[in-house]
């Protein structure tokens, strides 16, 4: 009889996957089976794991990852999507943005769709247009965490305005949003606004450190 694996098997398995340097097929049927496990603390490992699988099994894959009914799941499953750079995963996370429900997750979406549409385009008025159009609906409007995603998207495709509009965001009752806006901006250095940045950055953590 083969003994069922505990939950504790599968984290120490899931542990083992990410340090090899490649996944044979009997390794993903593991996680193909992994995928569909009742807890979702290993799904979410399961998705993680994906990032670093680039081939079309693994991009079906993370799809369904990306349909889970536990939002940290799903959320994960787009941010591995965004390695992939395929006309489908773009088409899939736009389409996953419009459908989410869920503020956390729809921002890792627009995050990642951002990143497969900069890496697969040369062109992005199309793209530009598009996040616009998100920026007036109800879901995003309401949502500073998906509104400061839009914005970080239009700077990548060029608009340099919204780095004004992103340092709005350092004046974020939630201090998360402030955290995640110290990060947006350290991968936004570049030579043109590295001072400004720099400046901005050093008030604010002044600031933060007050009682």
């Amino acid at each position: 009889m083969t003994r069922r694996r505990t939950y504790q098997d599968k984290e120490l398995l899931l542990r083992n996957y990410v340090r090899l340097n490649r996944i044979t097929k009997t390794e993903f049927k593991q996680l193909m089976r992994l995928s569909k496990d009742k807890s979702s603390v290993i799904r979410f490992e399961v998705a993680t794991i994906l990032f670093d699988v680039k081939n079309q099994a693994s991009k079906k894959l993370l799809f369904q990852l990306a349909k889970d009914r536990d939002s940290l799941v799903r959320a994960e499953a787009y941010t591995s999507l965004s390695g992939f750079k395929f006309a489908d995963v773009e088409e899939f996370l736009r389409k996953a943005i419009e459908r989410e429900k869920d503020e956390l997750a729809c921002s890792y979406a627009i995050t990642s769709w951002g990143e497969v549409a900069l890496k697969l385009f040369d062109e992005h008025d199309e793209d530009i247009n598009y996040v616009n159009k998100l920026l007036r609906t109800h879901k995003i409007m309401v949502s500073e965490r998906c509104r400061l995603e839009c914005y970080y998207a239009l700077y990548g495709f060029g608009d340099k305005k919204m780095l004004k509009k992103i340092m709005k965001f350092l004046k974020s009752t939630n201090p998360y949003i402030r955290y995640i806006v110290y990060d947006t901006l350290e991968l936004s250095v570049d030579q043109d606004n590295r001072s400004e940045i720099i400046d901005v950055l050093e008030k604010m953590l002044v600031k933060e450190e007050l009682p």
